[in-house]
């Protein structure tokens, strides 16, 4: 298994294609859970060396914004219980 890759989450990935432990899926929108998960399982699947790295180096770019989405949402919650 692998870790998470929301920063200072030390949690498992539900999978090899998981890329956030549930806690974190669960906090991405359907349509963000959705993607990564596809880019992830291209990225596996595909032959080519160059297209699998390029596809690794997009993934990485959509995590860190989706992790940016996350911690947005976050604090939006916190501020409004305030």
């Amino acid at each position: 298994m692998t870790i998470c890759r929301f920063p200072a989450c030390e949690s498992e990935t539900g999978g090899r294609d998981a890329v956030f432990c549930a806690d974190h899926h669960f906090e991405c929108t359907r349509v963000e859970a959705g993607f990564l998960l596809r880019i992830s399982i291209t990225a596996r699947r595909t032959e080519s060396p160059a297209e699998r790295e390029h596809l690794r180096g997009q993934l990485n770019g959509y995590v860190a914004q989706v992790v940016r989405n996350i911690q947005s949402r976050q604090d939006k919650g916190a501020s409004s219980v305030a």
